[in-house]
């Protein structure tokens, strides 16, 4: 039986739009300290994995910046920043998150 929070999902991907195999994908991976979560497609949440180069997820981020800055608010520990400067995203995400 789906949980409460399954049943308020979307259920379309945030990267392809389909509706196959819906998933929670961690905007901000877990390993980067990430808990805000979408819904993808298994396919795309497994291309993607915990990469911040993926093009359709930098395509998302830049067309969602709301919820990247919410993705960033919400992360904690010390991963996040470095996940970022892995991924050359420290500087844009520093930027979005001083603007008003």
């Amino acid at each position: 039986m789906p949980s409460a929070t399954d049943l308020w999902l979307p259920k379309t991907c945030i990267y392809c739009g389909t509706c196959d195999e819906p998933t929670k994908e961690h905007v901000l991976p877990r390993s980067a300290g990430g808990v805000l979560t979408e819904t993808a497609c298994r396919p795309c949440n497994q291309q993607r994995g915990s990469s911040g180069d993926w093009r359709p997820f930098k395509h998302y981020i830049r067309i969602h910046p709301g919820t990247w800055a919410k993705a960033l608010r919400a992360s904690h520990g010390p991963d996040t920043v470095k996940w970022l400067h892995k991924w050359g995203l420290l500087q844009e995400a520093f930027e979005l998150l001083r603007d008003p």
